[in-house]
Parts: structure tokens; C-alpha cells; sequence
């Protein structure tokens, strides 16, 4: 279930990116990161820390708690609408 999360999140991460046509190599260059580097958070190979996702909210000029949410949002979207209101960490 965390990892259902986590990938939600990360996908929200990458259409806020893309939709607003900030590019993999800017938001790299913005965490101190090679491209591969953060290609490799965008793709779930390397985890997501909560230092790094609150560095992508300022990159992104998206509230933390908004992509908290989006990630929990997705998640109970995907399951189904379930009714649960868990309270998950990443």
C-alpha cells in the first residue's frame, strides 16, 4: 500500500512538472542532481525522500501538503473509491 502511494505521488510530481513545462534537466539541476539522477525518482528506482519532496514543492510552486494530498487523492481513486481514510507517510 506505501508503495501505491509513492507512485501516485511521484506521478503527480511528474504531470505538475510536465504540465507546466519545467523540464527533468531544470528540476535536476534545482536539487543539486545529474538528469539521471532525478529521472531515476521520477521512475520509482530511487526513493523519494521527504527532504526531496519538500524541495520539489518549492521547485514546483505546489504547497507540500497539496502533493501529500494529490498522492492520497490517487491513491483512493485507484482503489476503487474506497471508503478508508488512512493516514499514510511516504
Amino acid at each position: 500500500m506505501k508503495n501505491d502511494i509513492n507512485k501516485a505521488l511521484i506521478a503527480k510530481i511528474a504531470q505538475i512538472r510536465t504540465k507546466n513545462g519545467i523540464s527533468l534537466e531544470f528540476v535536476a539541476e534545482k536539487l543539486g542532481l545529474t538528469t539521471s539522477s532525478y529521472w531515476k525518482i521520477e521512475n520509482g528506482k530511487t526513493k523519494l525522500s521527504v527532504d526531496r519532496l519538500s524541495q520539489l514543492s518549492e521547485i514546483l510552486d505546489v504547497p507540500y501538503n497539496e502533493l501529500l494530498e494529490a498522492g492520497n487523492d490517487d491513491f483512493q481513486h485507484s482503489n476503487n473509491g474506497s471508503a478508508r481514510n488512512n493516514q499514510q507517510t511516504i
